[in-house]
């Protein structure tokens, strides 16, 4: 982590009795050592004036009706939660603020954390599930996580988001408290989930964040997007980057009375938000408004075990029956890449600058693995970059490779296209039950295994998946015999 000599009077001597209370799990590191980020402050787009360290000031793609940066919107948000939370329960969202000192810095630490974690870890929740599929019992599943040979600990350098959000909380206030200037915010960086009762029955029920709360803002670590920490300003709707393309993610931080500061998640995109705070004046019969927010973001009871054992633990076993009656499976797991490039991508998302102080470097979304279990059998990756990485000479072969397997127009010159994709299909039930994978399928496998380690994904990594996968397939296959028979 690049940090610039003298300007945050370094300490080198942090206190341990410093970290959070309600974190319990500071010796666990879920990741392999980090890429190291840097200084932004000589950095500059191509072609502008702007310097990296400049963000935007106004969020996107807000209703009108929620007034200029949300700010109406955050006050009806700030009414109602003032309204359905008790005095007990707002009293959590107390903060101790005396006065933030250089909270830019504070951001461009968060942000430098930020980067340097995502360079070590993918988000998967494939591997979550595979860590727990065998485990029975939460006694098991507490030993997967504080143990270092557990289950839990072995999927690095794969991880959920609350995996992620832990090892950045873990980060942050490592960094913090070697600053003499900021040692005294590591204690406030928090490990927080949005779900309210914090006992998830499906992963898409649950967010984990890294949050550090201050007055006049609120500093995020979403772990899984490429770009790093974000800010909301106290009173509005948002989430500034120091990336400036990318558009502001969708926060409202609000105060509450004797100073607390709450952040929820604004418009959530999730099929299975679960609400449990009552919503009277945004859901009221007849006279409801174009408002959606979740419940607001609380600490992981418990640090990351707490979160393990109540939220990861229990949705990773969520089964479901077979619509064709072929046992029960997982839904569909995703897996995103990402790789560091010396080069800036054509495509104009889902990148975000890195710098090790002299040479930029861009920390970019790779490709997106789909695993379906189910009647589509299949592992689909997606989104591989063509132009920038296919079609260029060390792996033109590969690009070769695809478009044969994929039986693709030969007429297309697919070498100018921006994106690629390669999907393995398993098509035969009683084939795979009984002899395994065909010639076809095995040849797939390959090439895919192909693509991902050159995209930097460890070496045989698909071809453990498809044996996950033809390992659930038997065992399914044999529980659904045995109960016909």
């Amino acid at each position: 982590m690049g940090n610039t000599p003298g300007l945050d009077n370094i300490d080198t001597c942090p206190k341990k009795d410093e970290i959070g209370p309600d974190d319990d799990d500071s010796d666990i590191d879920v990741r392999p050592r980090g890429k190291c980020t840097g200084d932004y402050a000589g950095l500059r787009w191509a072609g502008t004036s702007k310097t990296v360290a400049d963000h935007p000031n106004i969020p996107s793609a807000l209703p009108k009706s929620a007034g200029p940066n949300g700010t109406l919107h955050a006050e009806v948000i700030r009414r109602e939660l003032e309204q359905v939370l008790s005095d007990d329960q707002m009293n959590k969202y107390i903060i101790i603020q005396k006065k933030d000192e250089d909270a830019e810095r504070l951001f461009t630490i968060a942000h430098e954390v930020a980067l340097n974690e995502r360079t070590a870890l993918h988000y998967s929740n494939f591997h979550t599930y595979n860590a727990f599929r065998d485990v029975n019992i939460p006694e098991e599943a507490r030993r997967a996580v504080r143990n270092p040979n557990g289950s839990w600990r072995q999927m690095t350098p794969y991880a959920n988001c609350l995996a992620m959000a832990s090892a950045n909380c873990n980060a942050l206030r490592k960094r913090l408290q070697g600053l003499a200037r900021f040692r005294r915010y590591a204690y406030r960086v928090e490990l927080v989930t949005n779900l309210w009762e914090q006992n998830a029955a499906h992963d898409l029920q649950y967010h984990a964040l890294c949050i550090l709360r201050l007055d006049r803002f609120c500093i995020v670590i979403d772990p899984i997007p490429y770009r790093g920490a974000q800010r909301v300003p106290l009173g509005q709707i948002g989430g500034h980057s120091i990336e400036t393309r990318a558009d502001a993610d969708s926060w409202a931080y609000v105060r509450g009375p004797r100073n607390a500061r709450l952040l929820v998640e604004y418009a959530p995109f999730n099929g299975i938000q679960v609400d449990v705070l009552p919503r009277p004046i945004t859901r009221a019969p007849g006279r409801g408004m174009d408002v959606e927010y979740s419940d607001p973001f609380s600490v992981i009871r418990g640090g990351l075990t707490g979160g393990v054992l109540n939220m990861a633990y229990p949705s990773s076993r969520n089964l479901y029956t077979s619509a064709v009656g072929r046992g029960e499976y997982p839904s569909r797991r995703t897996i995103y890449f990402l790789s560091t490039w010396d080069r800036q991508p054509t495509f104009t998302d889902s990148y975000s600058v890195i710098t090790t102080r002299t040479t930029p470097q861009f920390l970019v979304t790779t490709a997106k693995l789909l695993i379906s279990f189910d009647s589509q059998r299949s592992l689909h990756l997606k989104f591989i970059p063509c132009v920038d990485w296919l079609a260029r000479p060390g792996n033109r072969h590969l690009l070769r490779e695809l478009i044969a397997y994929m039986s693709m127009d030969r007429s297309v010159d697919w070498a100018s296209k921006p994106y690629m994709s390669c999907e393995v299909r398993f098509r035969s039930w009683r084939r795979l039950i009984t002899d395994g994978f065909s010639i076809r399928e095995r040849r797939g496998i390959r090439l895919l295994e192909a693509i991902s380690e050159g995209l930097g994904q460890p070496k045989g990594e698909i071809n453990k998946i498809a044996h996950v996968m033809l390992s659930v397939w038997r065992t399914q296959a044999q529980a659904v015999a045995g109960a016909a028979g």
